[in-house]
């Protein structure tokens, strides 16, 4: 069974497959020629103008653009989370600050793919929300006057250590 870090990482690898995935898919199908079953539906969308808060674009350049920018932010929220994962392995383990969001935002997206996408995001939303769930269930309990670690070099430091430079930080802030 894995620990929470090692469930944490493989939810964020499930984002980062599912954005590039969806930067693929997106980028074939705007470059594929033409489907004649299809070709009325895009001539309408290209025909189709919409303008918001800035140029006017088709209904087929926003699609477009909405998929390709959402794939580039799969991609990244899941990269973040994997630094996270290697970066800061106590965050995860010991806290639900970052695994619980992430737990919420992947059931919102597998529900959401279930409902209006096809399987692949289904399945990788569906992995992403088991792996995150099983971070936010199995993070390690610390209790006061416990022991951390580092996450740059995996010293040892004391929690009361850690409330003294906050304290003595704080009091260097106030005489400035």
């Amino acid at each position: 069974m894995p620990d929470a870090t090692g469930a944490f990482r493989a939810g964020a690898w499930a984002w980062v497959l599912t954005g590039v995935g969806h930067l693929t898919i997106a980028a074939v199908l705007a470059l594929r020629p033409a489907n004649p079953a299809t070709a009325p539906a895009v001539a309408a969308m290209r025909n189709a103008d919409f303008a918001f808060a800035g140029p006017r674009r088709s209904l087929y350049d926003l699609n477009i653009g909405m998929s390709l920018v959402m794939g580039v932010a799969l991609v990244l929220a899941g990269l973040l989370c994997v630094l996270v994962a290697r970066e800061a392995p106590g965050l995860i383990e010991r806290s639900r600050l970052l695994s619980g969001p992430a737990l919420a935002a992947s059931a919102v997206a597998f529900g959401l793919s279930a409902w209006l996408l096809p399987l692949p995001p289904i399945v990788l939303f569906g992995v992403a929300t088991v792996a995150f769930g099983w971070a936010t269930a199995h993070r390690r309990l610390t209790t006061r006057g416990s022991q951390d670690r580092s996450a740059r070099n995996g010293t040892p430091v004391r929690r009361s250590e850690i409330s003294q430079m906050r304290a003595a930080s704080s009091g260097d802030r106030s005489r400035e």
